[in-house]
């Protein structure tokens, strides 16, 4: 109907970029590391809204409950976001 070549989907916005970072730094683009949420002592995470999306990536379930374990055990969480979130 738009008679374009161009594809947009949600993995444009969402998945490309932690793909791109992570074959630009492991060298692998589906080396997608995976964060120890349960021994961590601070969390960083740029561009991200877990709470809303459950972790995304992060594939551990109960991340917000996680989030909250890791403030009762004195870790820190930084969020840098341009847009502020309920994260």
């Amino acid at each position: 109907a738009l008679r374009t070549r161009n594809v947009f989907t949600a993995s444009t916005l969402d998945q490309m970029p932690k793909h791109v970072s992570s074959g630009l730094l492991f060298g692998d683009a589906h080396a997608i590391p995976v964060p120890d949420l349960d021994r961590t002592d601070h969390l960083l995470l740029i561009g991200a809204n877990p709470l809303e999306s459950n972790g995304s990536l992060c594939t551990a379930p109960d991340f917000p409950g996680r989030l909250k374990a890791l403030r009762r055990r004195g870790g820190t969480l930084t969020v840098i976001d341009p847009r502020r979130t309920r994260t």
